[in-house]
């Protein structure tokens, strides 16, 4: 009998509920700008440890204050600097998430618990960063940071450490 695989969810709005949802059970707000640094650690945390190549489908683009995706973006920007509240239905759904994407958010958030917002953008804009590698300031181009360099940048960091 084979084993059945865990059932991985990529919708990067659905996780980003649950990486909101479990920050504030775990009394850290969360802001736009830091949710879209969040999501892009927890996908390099993800490829570093399954090895894959991905876990969303969308893709981080180098903006000034570091790496967004443009769909969350747009999500919450309704936000703008307040940290983002979720309603009870996308708290359900950050709930119902799988284990797997749960795991992995618990990892980021024992991680990062500690980083602020600015932090983390600093070090997404780290010399030789896959973000420092494609931002173009004043830039009009959709500069796309490649998610192999982020798994590896990411990986050289966590063995360093």
């Amino acid at each position: 009998m084979q084993k059945k695989e865990s059932f991985v969810e990529r919708d990067i709005i659905k996780n980003s509920y649950y990486v909101i949802y479990y920050f504030n059970e775990n009394n850290t707000e969360v802001t736009n700008l830091k949710l879209q640094k969040l999501l892009y650690f927890l996908e390099a945390l993800y490829m570093h440890v399954t090895k894959e190549n991905f876990l969303f489908d969308d893709d981080f683009e180098a903006w000034d204050f570091g790496p967004v995706c443009k769909r969350v973006y747009d999500e919450f920007k309704m936000f703008e600097r307040e940290p983002i509240k979720l309603t009870p239905e996308e708290q359900g759904i950050a709930q119902n998430m799988p284990v797997i994407n749960k795991l992995f958010i618990s990892t980021l958030h024992r991680i990062f618990k500690n980083y602020t917002t600015y932090d983390l953008v600093s070090l997404t804009h780290e010399e030789d960063s896959p973000w420092s590698k494609v931002y173009e300031q004043d830039s009009n181009e959709k500069l796309i940071i490649s998610k192999i360099e982020t798994k590896d940048w990411f990986s050289r960091k966590i063995e360093s450490k």
